[in-house]
């Protein structure tokens, strides 16, 4: 393997070993302080990397088009999530956000397009599934932003804290499953349903990141003055 790809392959390791390790951090600390701003930092621009790192890799090393829509989708959750904090009101939406949501959307689009063909030529399967969950959430993730662009429709003043906290615990809970993905693709290479390891930490993730998130909306419920303060 030529030297510069083992130097992305092995920082593209180090940075999901630094997403499992601050973003674990930044879940235990409260949100606003100096120490959680600190260690969201680190989070964000090792997700950076591993996308970055990622296109590299599906590009010079081996192409996945799967797995290329799936580092699209795992970084706009943190991209979201960093940038709502810039964008509290609406004319602070930049083009940026813009260029995000879009390109996101066209590739929830594409991969939703993958599911139809897999299914035409190979038929209803694990690769079907994954390729329309994926999908679906993709668009999902980028149409609800592109609909805030457009209309500013706000539903909540701390609107903004919960995008932040849903699409950084989003970004965590792909890169839990990115290492559950390897690692069981090492430790288990001839089972069958693998594919389970893709959804699981999703489905019991978002429960809990669910419940975490709701805690904060009962608690401004009952006293709005409880306003962390996230700098950028």
């Amino acid at each position: 393997m030529p030297i510069l790809n083992q130097v992305v392959l092995y920082s593209h390791i180090l940075a999901g070993a630094a997403i499992l390790v601050f973003g674990t951090y930044a879940l235990a600390t409260k949100p606003g302080g100096k120490s959680h701003r600190l260690v969201g930092k680190i989070f964000f621009w090792s997700m950076a990397w591993i996308f970055i790192s990622t296109i590299y890799m599906v590009s010079a090393i081996r192409f996945n088009l799967f797995l290329l829509i799936i580092g699209i989708f795992s970084f706009y959750l943190s991209f979201s999530a960093y940038r709502v904090l810039y964008r509290k009101k609406k004319d602070r939406v930049h083009w940026m956000d813009w260029t995000g949501a879009i390109l996101t959307l066209l590739a929830g689009m594409v991969m939703l397009g993958l599911a139809l063909w897999v299914l035409q030529h190979q038929g209803l399967g694990p690769s079907v599934y994954l390729c329309g969950i994926f999908g679906f959430f993709t668009v999902q993730l980028a149409w609800k932003d592109i609909k805030v662009f457009r209309t500013g429709t706000l539903d909540n003043p701390m609107w903004w804290l919960y995008q932040h906290m849903s699409g950084m615990g989003g970004a965590y809970i792909a890169g839990i499953t990115a290492f559950l993905v390897q690692a069981s693709g090492r430790w288990f290479p001839h089972w069958d349903g693998q594919w389970i390891v893709w959804v699981i930490p999703g489905v019991l993730g978002g429960i809990l990141l669910s419940m975490y998130v709701g805690s904060y909306r009962k608690k401004h419920k009952k006293d709005p003055r409880q306003d962390p303060q996230i700098a950028r």
